[in-house]
């Protein structure tokens, strides 16, 4: 049986990894039509890493620190008008662009696993079961290998 993955965010990408190097056979199809996402409408956006999550990642490959953005050690909140709201000392927390975290995600993955403008349509059923993923443009995923044509 073949795994097939809808969308290659951080999610996706990343349970791909995980099931691929536990000899599972993934293929991961993703609704944007370019990786690396640079230029991508979400590539500003960014968040914090605790560093229980650090140590996670650091599973998957031992240089990630240069992938990981700054150290964080306090996080304030302040109001539009100045007034801060909230101040909270950080423990080796990190601040990191989605984007960046996605691109080194997928550079752990093979890229030929990876098959990007898929636009997910709808599942096709056999005997009330589904057996493969339909996309708009007209590329099917099927969950058996043998039924790929």
């Amino acid at each position: 049986m073949r795994i097939v993955i809808l969308g290659g965010g951080i999610a996706g990408i990343s349970i791909a990894i995980f099931l691929k190097r536990n000899n599972f056979n993934v293929i991961v199809n993703e609704r944007a039509s370019n990786i690396p996402l640079s230029g991508h409408p979400l590539s500003g956006h960014a968040f914090l890493i605790q560093d229980d999550v650090q140590k996670i990642l650091h599973e998957y490959d031992d240089n990630l620190s240069e992938y990981l953005g700054k150290k964080i050690r306090k996080y304030n909140l302040f109001r539009p008008q100045g007034r801060e709201l909230k101040k909270i000392q950080l423990n080796e927390w990190r601040c990191v662009r989605r984007n960046d975290l996605i691109n080194y995600l997928y550079s752990l993955f093979p890229t030929n696993l990876i098959k990007v403008g898929q636009s997910f349509s709808k599942f096709i059923y056999e005997n009330g079961k589904i057996v493969a993923a339909l996309f708009s443009n007209g590329d099917v995923e099927y969950r058996s290998e043998e039924r790929r044509v």
